[in-house]
């Protein structure tokens, strides 16, 4: 019966280097007494002499399990690491067996984020070692007690990380002390992750929960998962997902998820809320409820990396917008009133030469262009600076004007639809402003006003439908700023709403509605679980209803161009699930239509054209892929050159670049790969960059 290990007294650190323990330690820990009848650790001579196929150069580090040195293996000429176990610890039982089993599983690992073993053996004195990579930077936790990483650096180490991680978990292996001081940062490379000296296989993780005594803890506690800590369930790949959960929170924060916590974007504001479900989800203490490996978690934290993604997401509830026709009106009618002016004068003028009816039209029309300036033009000027404040004044004016208007009414149902009118459109200013608390507010209390009405005449088609186009702006704005439970629960009220109106009226809206909310419900799906069946079945069903609308109006755009989008949807589901032929398949669908109804010089081919690019290097296809790439990225450089500082237009650059550069460097053409890498380094600096 093998003896529980763990629990090791502190060691010595070498100066601006790799903590010498997270190598020396790298096998089952010994207990406190075993360390203590370690002896002194062998001299650099002793070394020398015991491994004359290594020219050993100095001493990295020691501890209570032997020595680690750095040498250069003479054959070869390779710079390794030799990890000697220490000659008092060679009886101890249990000890050399999983020493070996140490060296075994680290070797058994051919991954390039994993610190690699080369050879094992035993000395002619009859010490254990073996040699692994040498890994020549600091390790991960050095680097964070200087500062959080910047985000762009941030980003690809936890999913290189996750990927190391998911190697292990595809061959049995559960590590189970995942932390910053097992990941080493290299300069010519991906991180490494060591320290496998805890990992176990699934089986003799259930042996280990029957054997180790209670109150034991395997493991680091602040990363350990809870199973870890309370022994109730053996350790499996949830155990390292939460590990990786903390990892990544720390990467991302600075700080350690501790007591109730804040979700990583509010602890730091450059952190897309996309990020807050996925770290949330790794931390979950119920291992049931976590990604079920570091392979799962990978492809969510990627998913809410895609920012062309997050950025597609935010321009079609912006398109959406843009064609609330009522709304228009009703808010351009304030804006005019409040703000003066030509053209006031100019109104009042022709209403007295025109009938009321004219007069009437000739606002609407002049208004209409005027919030049209306010969400497109005026907006794509200041959103890159953050100065919407001009806007945001208007509109609160207005809201003050149709808040005191819905009181002198007596809060008649009609003027509890224009209060919501203005209330969604401030919503939609001041949440691209980042004051997502306040607009979701705005959006409920819009949504309460819609309700009000429609209960005052529940017969009402048009009132039902303000009441599913509030629950749809409430939708969209929870799933842009990470809300995707809340999202969820809102997108299924949408389509209990539309089923109902749709089983009393046969009205087209009440049909388009339940598409709608069939595809929000697949949207949120798939941000909360990182891509799943379901979420494609949603889109399925949106998918067949607006093809029956299309059936009868051939020639609508906007149902065909809401089937191309749910195509672009379905593409980055099925990659999330790892179907890359199905993603594929709906990105050329959505590749074509764009190509019918845009120019091939339009920022909307340039993500069509990404998408395509992104789908073929899936597929291994890197020869294909260039053109496509190259096509997203020329007309991304001409958009972003037009609207210097545009943050979406200039993260739609960097990636065009770096996966263009990916699809070179897997062609072995590292010249032209090298010149992208430098635009992309170029363009990251451009948006760390602090805004004006």
């Amino acid at each position: 019966m093998s003896r529980s290990l763990s629990q090791i007294p502190g060691g010595d650190s070498l100066p601006g280097g790799v903590d010498p323990l997270a190598l020396l330690q790298v096998g089952l820990r010994p207990s406190a007494a075993a360390y203590v009848e370690a002896g002194p650790p062998l001299s650099l001579e002793e070394a020398r002499a015991m491994l004359p196929a290594y020219e050993v150069q100095r001493l990295i580090g020691q501890g209570g399990m032997g020595s680690v040195f750095a040498a250069v293996q003479r054959d070869l000429q390779r710079r390794v690491a030799i990890k000697v176990l220490s000659p008092a610890l060679a009886e101890t039982p249990g000890l050399s067996p999983r020493f070996r089993h140490e060296s075994r599983l680290m070797a058994s690992l051919k991954h390039p984020g994993v610190v690699q073993v080369y050879e094992a053996g035993e000395t002619a004195e009859g010490h254990l070692y073996y040699a692994m990579e040498f890994v020549d930077g600091e390790d991960l936790a050095s680097r964070l007690r200087r500062g959080k990483l910047p985000l762009e650096e941030a980003v690809p180490l936890i999913a290189q990380v996750a990927d190391a991680l998911h190697a292990a978990h595809q061959l049995g292996i559960v590590h189970r002390d995942v932390k910053p001081a097992n990941v080493f940062l290299s300069a010519d490379g991906p991180p490494r992750l060591g320290d496998f000296g805890l990992a176990l296989t699934a089986e003799q993780a259930a042996e280990a929960l029957r054997l180790t005594r209670p109150g034991t803890t395997v493991g680091t506690t602040e990363y350990a998962a809870p199973e870890q800590l309370s022994r109730a369930h053996a350790v499996s790949p949830a155990s390292d997902v939460f590990s990786l959960g903390v990892l990544a929170y720390e990467v991302l924060t600075g700080e350690l998820p501790r007591g109730n916590f804040d979700p990583p974007s509010l602890r730091n504001p450059e952190v897309d809320a996309s990020f807050d479900s996925v770290v949330l989800r790794a931390l979950q203490t119920d291992p049931a409820r976590r990604y079920a490996d570091a392979g799962k978690f990978r492809e969510a934290f990627l998913h809410a990396a895609d920012r062309p993604r997050q950025q597609a997401l935010r321009d079609q509830a912006l398109r959406r917008k843009m064609v609330r026709r009522a709304r228009v009106v009703a808010v351009l009618a304030v804006v005019s009133l409040v703000t003066g002016g030509s053209a006031v004068l100019a109104w009042k003028a022709r209403r007295e030469a025109e009938t009321r009816r004219a007069a009437a039209e000739a606002a609407e029309q002049h208004m209409a262009g005027l919030l049209q300036f306010l969400l497109t033009d005026l907006r794509q000027r200041l959103e890159p600076t953050g100065n919407l404040g001009a806007m945001d004044s208007v509109l609160e004016k207005a809201a003050e004007h149709f808040r005191r208007a819905y009181d002198e009414s007596g809060r008649t149902p009609e003027a509890a639809l224009k209060l919501a009118d203005v209330l969604v459109v401030k919503g939609d200013v001041i949440g691209v402003r980042g004051m997502n608390t306040e607009a979701d507010a705005l959006y409920t209390e819009a949504l309460e006003l819609c309700e009000a009405a429609r209960d005052a005449a529940p017969q009402d088609t048009e009132r039902a439908l303000r009441v599913i186009a509030a629950l749809r702006d409430r939708t969209e704005h929870r799933m842009a700023s990470g809300r995707h439970a809340e999202a969820l629960a809102d997108a299924r009220l949408m389509l209990g709403e539309a089923d109902a109106l749709a089983a009393r009226d046969v009205d087209t809206r009440a049909v388009h509605a339940q598409a709608a909310a069939h595809r929000a419900i697949g949207h949120a799906l798939g941000y909360i679980e990182g891509g799943t069946p379901e979420a494609g079945e949603e889109y399925d069903r949106a998918q067949a209803i607006l093809r029956g609308l299309l059936g009868k109006t051939p020639n609508d755009v906007i149902y065909a161009g809401e089937l191309a989008e749910l195509d672009m949807s379905q593409g980055s589901n099925a990659e999330a699930q790892g179907d890359y032929p199905g993603m594929l398949r709906h990105f050329t669908a959505f590749h074509d239509h764009v190509l019918k109804h845009y120019s091939r010089d339009s920022n909307m081919y340039s993500h069509a054209a990404f998408r395509m690019g992104v789908a073929l290097q899936k597929l291994g296809r890197a020869e294909d892929s260039l053109p496509y790439f190259t096509d997203a990225l020329r007309i991304a450089e001409h958009e972003a050159a037009a609207m210097p500082g545009h943050k979406g237009l200039l993260n739609h650059v960097s990636w065009c670049a770096r996966l263009l550069a990916q699809s070179y460097e897997n062609l072995g053409r590292r010249e032209e790969a090298e010149a992208l890498r430098t635009r992309e380094a170029e363009v990251n600096a451009l948006l760390s960059a602090p805004g004006k």
